[in-house]
């Protein structure tokens, strides 16, 4: 049960947190100063990255899983 768990709720939100956190930022970025909005845009393109990144080892795990 707890592979299960693992594999349908844990993994693919820690795919999304990235995601999450993005665009939590978004907002913040509208009023902030040129620096401020250059900072915020690149963690936000970082996060996305993570998540992209987790989304490929999750596949990886996948395919390993099924054979």
């Amino acid at each position: 049960m707890w592979d299960a768990i693992k594999k349908n709720v844990v993994r693919p939100m820690a795919e999304r947190l990235g995601t999450i956190v993005a665009t939590s930022l978004v907002p913040f970025g509208v009023h902030a100063d040129s620096a401020g909005m250059l900072t915020i845009g690149i963690i936000g393109v970082g996060l996305v990255a993570v998540d992209l990144i987790a989304a490929r080892f999750n596949r990886k795990a996948i395919e390993k899983s099924n054979g």
